[in-house]
């Protein structure tokens, strides 16, 4: 985990720039850790389906993957998955994962 992102040993409970740690395969940084990354879908126990699961239609929590700085490792790997309810969480490590494709 040190190589690739920063997680409660190494972060000093903070969330630090992206890019200082290395790429991963597809050349994407800061994929585990640093930050825990909101997603659109309610939190549910269980999923449906295979390839694109689905969680309930609606809900109080929100899905989040992965971990952030103040995380241990093993909670930093994207499969890791909780919910959360928006307006009662402070949020400090929690934010987007945004990629771009360079201009051709």
């Amino acid at each position: 985990m040190d190589g690739v992102g920063w997680c409660k040993d190494n972060s000093e409970g903070k969330t630090h720039e992206v890019g200082r740690k290395r790429s991963n395969a597809w050349g994407l940084h800061d994929m585990h850790g640093n930050v825990k990354e909101w997603c659109l879908d309610w939190f549910g126990e269980s999923l449906t389906g295979g390839k694109d699961p689905q969680g309930p239609a609606d809900g109080e929590s929100r899905v989040f993957k992965g971990g952030g700085c103040v995380n241990i490792a093993l909670d930093c790997r994207s499969a890791e998955r909780r919910g959360y309810v928006p307006s009662k969480s402070d949020g400090f490590d929690l934010g987007f994962r945004v990629c771009l494709s360079r201009a051709r």
